[in-house]
C-alpha cells in the first residue's frame, strides 16, 4: 500500500499554525512575536490572589479554545480570542488556607500554594530598589524572614519602546534565601519588605509584594505612552518612535528577528539550543570567567552550553537559575525552552525554570551572549554591588542546589560586532515610557490593592503633570478603580544649609507631591526630611520610612484608627501685629517640638524650640522666624520683618525643622504663598 502523504503546502500551513497558535512557546523561539506561555508568568506557584474582588487570570493558547480555571471546586470559563489570548476573571475567592489553581484548556497548568491576601506594587527608583541586604538591620531582618504569609514577585529590568505582554518573573514565599537570592543591592526591596511585614503583622492577612524599580529613573520612563503623547515636551520623540523602520526605537525583543536571520546559532529554529546538539568541536572554558582574557578585542555573538545531570527529585519541581553577571546581553534556554533574557552587564541573572522543563538525567543549558562592549561571558559576581553569593547555581524546591561553575563549552557564531544591529536607543532606562512598557505593562490587570511609589527625579514644571499622569494613567490601565497610590518624599542627604532659601528643585518636587496628595483622591505622602544620611543618597535605615507608609495604608486603606500624617498646614490668618498665625490639620494629640536625631552624620537638632520657619514680607527677603506653638496653631514673627506676608517651613532638602504632632509624625514642608492649586493649602 502506498503511504498517504499530505501536500507540502498543507504541511507548511499546519506547521505555521502550530508555531503561531497551538504552541506559542515555539513561536517565540522562532523569533516571532507570539507570547510565550499558556499561562502568563505572573501566575506561578506561591502567588497571592487579591482578596475581595474578581481577579483576572490570563495566558495564550489556540484561538477559539475554551479555557477553564478552577479554584476550590468553583470554575470559570472563557474562550481564547483571535490572537490566542484568553482572560478570565475569577472570584472573589475566600480562603484562609493555601489552595491550588487549575487552568485547563489545550494545555494544563496547576499552581500550588496560592493564597488570598493583599498585593502591593512597590515601584520607583533607587531608594525603593535598595535591597534588604544593604539595610543597616539586614542580619536581624533576614534571620526573621521565615514569613510564609509574605510573598514577592520581581519585575526585572526591561526597557522597551512598545508595551510588553510578559515579564520574566515568579512568586516566592518569603524566607532568608528567597529574600536575598538576587544579590545584595538587588535583593528584595527593603522599604517594600518592611512595609509588607508591618501590614501582615497588623492585619494578619497574606501580603503580596511586586517589586518593579530601577535606580536613577525619572517619571517620564514610568509614564504610559498615550499620556506622554499629550505633552509638548515628549510629542516629537513619541512620534519618532512610531516611524516605520526606525531600528533605533525598536525594543530588544523586536530585533530578535534580526538574530534569527543573521546569527547561525539562532537561525532555523535555534539549533544551538537543542539538547542533542553535538558540541564536541566547541572550546571548553572554566567559568566564571571574563572572556576578555580569552577572546581579545572581541565583540559579537557567542554561545555557551552545559550539560547538567539531575536526579528525579531535582527535576520534579520548578527551579531557579542563578547565572550571575553576563556580558553584555543574553537569552537563556533550558532543554530548548526559553527561560529568560536580560540586558546590561552588571545586573544579576536570576531565571525561573517552570515545572516540566527539567528532567531526570541529562539537561542542557544554552546561553546566547550578545557581547557588544566591555567584559563578556559568564562573569559570575562581576561588579554587582555587594556581589552575588549564589552566582552560577541552580536551586530546586526541596532539593539541594547544584553548582554551575566549572567547565562549559562555547562557540563564536558571529565574530564581527559591526554586523550586529545597533543596540536599540530606547533601551536606556530613562527613555520616555520605556520602563512602563517593559516592566509595568506586563503587570497591568493583575489584581492589586495599591501602589507605594518612591521616585523624585524630574524637571519640576513637567513633574506637576507627570506625577498625576502616572497615578491616573496606571489606574485607568488597571481598570480596577482609584486604588491607593502612596508617594514618598526624598530623605535628607545633603549637608544642611545655614540660612533660609527662596526655593530649589528638591523643595519644588516635595511641593508637587504634597499638592498631589491633597488633590488626587486616595493618595498619600510619607514625609522624610527628618531621616537620612548626609553624604549618602541611599540611607541604610529604611524602618521609619516603611513604618510611615504602613501608617498611611492602615489608616486610609484599611480604616484603622491611627494617625498617619504630621501637622499639615491648611491656611494662615491675615497678618496682624507683625505676626502670622498658621492653622493645621492632623494635629492629633497636639503640636510639639521634637529633637531630630535620625539623620546620620549630622548633629541632632534639639527639641527645645521650633526650628525651620522662615518669614518674609513683600520683598521676599527671607529670615528665620521665631515660631511658638499656641494650641493647635503656630505663631511666627521676626523683629526683622515688621510686616510679614508669607511663611515657609522645612524649605530645603535637609531643613533644620522639628514641628511634629505628639504622635511623632513630622509636619510636611509647606509655603503660605502661591495659589492653592499649586501648594495644596486649604481653608
Amino acid at each position: 500500500m502506498i503511504p498517504f502523504q499530505l501536500p507540502k503546502r498543507l504541511m507548511l500551513l499546519i506547521a505555521v499554525y502550530c508555531m503561531l497558535f497551538k504552541y506559542p512557546a515555539v513561536a517565540l523561539a522562532q523569533g516571532m512575536a507570539a507570547p510565550p506561555s499558556f499561562l502568563s508568568t505572573l501566575f506561578t506557584d506561591n502567588m497571592v490572589l487579591q482578596r475581595g474582588q474578581a481577579d483576572p487570570i490570563w495566558g495564550w493558547t489556540t484561538p477559539g479554545a475554551v479555557v477553564k480555571v478552577t479554584i476550590l471546586g468553583k470554575s470559570w470559563k472563557t474562550v481564547a480570542a483571535a490572537d490566542g489570548k484568553w482572560l478570565v476573571k475569577v472570584g472573589p475567592v475566600v480562603s484562609a488556607n493555601p489552595f491550588e489553581v487549575v487552568v485547563a484548556g489545550p494545555q494544563k497548568a496547576v499552581l500550588h500554594n496560592v493564597v488570598c491576601g493583599d498585593v502591593w506594587l512597590c515601584t520607583g527608583q533607587s531608594n525603593m530598589e535598595f535591597g534588604i541586604m544593604e539595610a543597616i538591620d539586614r542580619d536581624k531582618e533576614i534571620a526573621d524572614s521565615n514569613q510564609p504569609d509574605i510573598r514577592f514577585f520581581t519585575s526585572p529590568f526591561h526597557s522597551s519602546s512598545k508595551p510588553c505582554a510578559v515579564v520574566n518573573g515568579y512568586w516566592s514565599v518569603c524566607s532568608p534565601s528567597a529574600l536575598v537570592e538576587q544579590g545584595s543591592w538587588y535583593s528584595f526591596t527593603a522599604v517594600g519588605y518592611k512595609f509588607g511585614k508591618e501590614l501582615n503583622q497588623t492585619l494578619h492577612v497574606p501580603i503580596g509584594l511586586i517589586h518593579a524599580c530601577i535606580g536613577a529613573t525619572g517619571a517620564p520612563t514610568w509614564s504610559r505612552p498615550q499620556d506622554l503623547e499629550t505633552m509638548p515636551e515628549f510629542r516629537d520623540v513619541m512620534e519618532k518612535r512610531k516611524a516605520p523602520g526606525n531600528v533605533g526605537y525598536d525594543s530588544y525583543d523586536d530585533i530578535e528577528q534580526w538574530f534569527v536571520k543573521n546569527d547561525p546559532g539562532s537561525a532555523g529554529g535555534y539549533p544551538e539550543t537543542s539538547p542533542t546538539l553535538d558540541t564536541s568541536s566547541w572550546t571548553t572554558v572554566s567559568v566564571p570567567k571574563d572572556m576578555s582574557s580569552v577572546l581579545r578585542k572581541f565583540q559579537g555573538i557567542l554561545w555557551f552550553h552545559k550539560t547538567l545531570s539531575l536526579t528525579a527529585a531535582q527535576a520534579a519541581s520548578p527551579a531557579v537559575l542563578h547565572l550571575g553577571c553576563i556580558g553584555t546581553d543574553d537569552r537563556v534556554w533550558v532543554n530548548g525552552s526559553l527561560v529568560g533574557s536580560s540586558l546590561g552587564m552588571w545586573r544579576p541573572r536570576v531565571y525561573h525554570v517552570p515545572a516540566g522543563v527539567l528532567k531526570a538525567g541529562a539537561n542542557v543549558i544554552a546561553i546566547r551572549v550578545y557581547w557588544w562592549w566591555g567584559s563578556g561571558g559568564l562573569i559570575g559576581e562581576g561588579k554587582v554591588p555587594g556581589g552575588l553569593p549564589d552566582a552560577l547555581t541552580i536551586k530546586f524546591d526541596g532539593a539541594d542546589p547544584v553548582s554551575l561553575a566549572g567547565d562549559w563549552q562555547y562557540a563564536v557564531t558571529l565574530p564581527d560586532y559591526t554586523k550586529v544591529p545597533p543596540r536599540p536607543a530606547d533601551l536606556s532606562k530613562n527613555e520616555p515610557s520605556c520602563l512602563y512598557n517593559g516592566m509595568i505593562a506586563p503587570l497591568v490587570g493583575f489584581g492589586i490593592k495599591g501602589v507605594i511609589w518612591h521616585q523624585i527625579a524630574g524637571a519640576v514644571p513637567q513633574y506637576r503633570t507627570l506625577l498625576p499622569n502616572v497615578i491616573n494613567g496606571w489606574r485607568e490601565s488597571w481598570a480596577q478603580g482609584p486604588f491607593p497610590f502612596y508617594v514618598v518624599q526624598h530623605e535628607s542627604w545633603q549637608p544642611r544649609k545655614p540660612g533660609p532659601i527662596d526655593r530649589d528643585g528638591d523643595t519644588d518636587i516635595r511641593e508637587v507631591q504634597r499638592w498631589v496628595s491633597h488633590t488626587i483622591p486616595n493618595t498619600g505622602m510619607a514625609v522624610t526630611y527628618d531621616i537620612g544620611d548626609v553624604g549618602n543618597a541611599h540611607p541604610k535605615d529604611k524602618t521609619i520610612l516603611a513604618h510611615r507608609l504602613a501608617l498611611i495604608a492602615l489608616a486610609k486603606t484599611y480604616g484603622k484608627n491611627v494617625e498617619y500624617s504630621g501637622p499639615d498646614f491648611t491656611y494662615a490668618d491675615p497678618p496682624a501685629a507683625g505676626k502670622m498665625v498658621l492653622h493645621f490639620r492632623h494635629v492629633g494629640k497636639g503640636l510639639t517640638a521634637l529633637p531630630v536625631t535620625t539623620i546620620v552624620g549630622q548633629d541632632p537638632l534639639p527639641g527645645d524650640k521650633l526650628y525651620g520657619f522662615q518669614i518674609a514680607g513683600d520683598d521676599h527677603k527671607w529670615v528665620w522666624g521665631d515660631a511658638q506653638i499656641a494650641g493647635d496653631t503656630v505663631v511666627v514673627s521676626s523683629l526683622d520683618v515688621p510686616s510679614p506676608t508669607t511663611v515657609r517651613y522645612a524649605w530645603s532638602l535637609n531643613p533644620p525643622a522639628n514641628l511634629y504632632n505628639i504622635d511623632g509624625l513630622p509636619a510636611p514642608p509647606f509655603r503660605t504663598d502661591g495659589p492653592v492649586s499649586e501648594t495644596g493649602n486649604e481653608r
